[in-house]
């Protein structure tokens, strides 16, 4: 299946991850990385989100029916490129699920950027 990717430069709403401090919400800024079929039909966004620590932030979806697909690794792709080409730094979130860690430990992501596990999260070096 052919698809694009199209990005957006935002600012938006995202709830704190402290769980006793759910109703509080902050405005920072991100990008989002969306994949599109050909024919118009949805796969899936990475979201990179700046943190208070100066890092940006991966955050991906892709609709179920499409996993395993390489869409993950392209918006990945498309979302660490764009990063770096601004000088920025890239690493996974806190709480990486386990399709994101496959996308992250791939041959095909490690063969186009330095990556490392540090602690529990993964860096573009």
């Amino acid at each position: 299946m052919k698809f694009n990717i199209s990005f957006h430069e935002n600012g938006g709403q995202f709830q704190t991850a402290n769980p006793r401090s759910l109703s509080k919400t902050k405005s920072v800024p991100y990008y989002s990385f969306e994949a599109e079929s050909d024919s118009g039909g949805y796969l899936g966004v990475l979201n990179l989100i700046y943190t208070k620590w100066g890092f940006w932030e991966t955050h991906a979806y892709i609709v179920e029916r499409y996993h395993g697909n390489g869409f993950g690794i392209k918006l990945y792709e498309a979302a660490i490129q764009h990063a770096r080409s601004k000088g920025f730094q890239v690493r996974s979130s806190l709480d990486t699920s386990e399709m994101a860690k496959r996308v992250w430990k791939s041959k095909r992501l490690r063969s186009n950027f330095a990556i490392k596990r540090v602690r529990n999260r993964y860096m573009v070096h």
